[in-house]
């Protein structure tokens, strides 16, 4: 009966390191920096400065920045908030997202033309790109300050924005949204398009 003792002494140690690393993942400030090491690590372009917060119930970022060559995002302050445990329903309930101080260029390709003919005429798909998550995001409280958004055509530039969003695969859903005190500028370019052929009536 030795060779049981000793397998369940062994399945009860790995139990314990486990149960050790989850905590030291989910609660210590030292599993978190690793986290974030390892996130900007994966993903190409991405730098920050994680200030506190843990995986378990969410993270505040400082001078968050990322480099693509479709976007480009920098963010004063990112503070987000959620319910780790939600992950087992399929959808991760984030009760605040709040980002401050957010600069966001979106390049266009030269090859991506919104006047080409799709090959099916029945379907219309003009995105430049796409991003599809691979589980449910239910954002309860968005709130967004003093945020510049820029593309060749336009800049928009707001005080502040609330809302909430729901994202499921490729589709986001924005709701309540409210906005305070926005300025649009067109581009040089659009302005001079010719107003004949830009316009129409029905």
């Amino acid at each position: 009966m030795s060779w049981l003792r000793l397998s369940f002494l062994v399945l009860a140690s790995l139990f314990l390191l486990l149960l050790a690393l989850s905590g030291l993942l989910l609660f210590s400030a030292s599993g978190n920096a690793l986290l974030w090491q390892q996130a900007q690590r994966m993903v190409p372009g991405l730098q920050g400065e994680l200030v506190s917060g843990q995986l378990a119930t969410g993270w505040v970022f400082r001078n968050v920045r990322f480099r693509s060559t479709i976007i480009d995002v920098d963010a004063r302050a990112i503070d987000l908030r959620w319910q780790l445990g939600g992950v087992f329903t399929g959808r991760i309930p984030v009760e605040l997202l709040r980002v401050e101080g957010a600069r966001v260029n979106l390049h266009i390709p030269d090859d991506f033309s919104s006047e080409e003919e799709p090959a099916d005429a029945s379907v219309v798909d003009t995105a430049p790109f796409r991003l599809r998550l691979p589980i449910g995001l239910d954002v309860r409280a968005l709130q967004i300050e003093d945020t510049v958004f820029t593309c060749p055509q336009v800049t928009v530039k707001t005080d502040g924005l609330q809302g909430a969003l729901r994202w499921k695969g490729e589709i986001m859903t924005v709701e309540q949204l409210t906005t305070r005190h926005v300025d649009v500028a067109l581009a040089d370019a659009v302005l001079a398009d010719d107003p004949p052929a830009s316009h129409t009536s029905s």
